[in-house]
């Protein structure tokens, strides 16, 4: 069963862990061909000014 929403955003941020995030995109933002649906990634910034 499929989830209903197949999108994913992770934020970057000031002072960001590029470890954490790194992994968000190699689980979510790589493609994966031998999967039919799989997961819409996308990277946003947080701007405060």
């Amino acid at each position: 069963m499929l989830p209903k929403n197949l999108n994913v955003v992770a934020v970057a941020y000031d002072r960001l862990a590029f470890f954490e995030f790194g992994i968000a995109v190699e689980v979510f933002g790589l493609p994966r061909p031998e999967i039919d649906a799989w997961y819409h990634f996308r990277s946003i910034r947080d701007y405060r000014g």
